[in-house]
């Protein structure tokens, strides 16, 4: 995750200025450099870039899982209307024979 400095309005009156302290105030080149780390690079590539990556692997990720889970729920309705289709069937099949019981006696 990136992390933002926020807004310093005085950023650009660093420059010889006092600070509350009353000492001149030195911006130090190294500590500039470290505070760039949002546009540090990581084997050539940039943390934005690669944020923006791993952004859209794990969208990529969840749009096939929702895709295998109704894939899942598909063929679970399917198996519940041919239980259904079934259930159906052995009742006709018990009423028949209830029926031909009857009949017969």
């Amino acid at each position: 995750m990136l992390f933002f400095q926020p807004y310093d309005e005085m950023a650009g009156y660093g420059n010889g200025a006092d600070d509350d302290s009353g000492e001149e105030v030195v911006e130090d080149e190294e500590q500039e450099e470290d505070d760039g780390d949002d546009n540090a690079d990581y084997n050539g590539v940039s943390a934005v870039e690669l944020e923006r990556r791993l952004h859209e692997l794990l969208h990529q990720r969840n749009r096939d899982r929702i895709e295998e889970l109704e894939a899942a729920l598909q063929r679970a309705e399917k198996k519940l209307v041919e239980k259904e289709m079934e259930v159906s069937l052995w009742k006709d099949t018990a009423k028949l024979a209830l029926r031909q019981d009857n009949e017969l006696q």
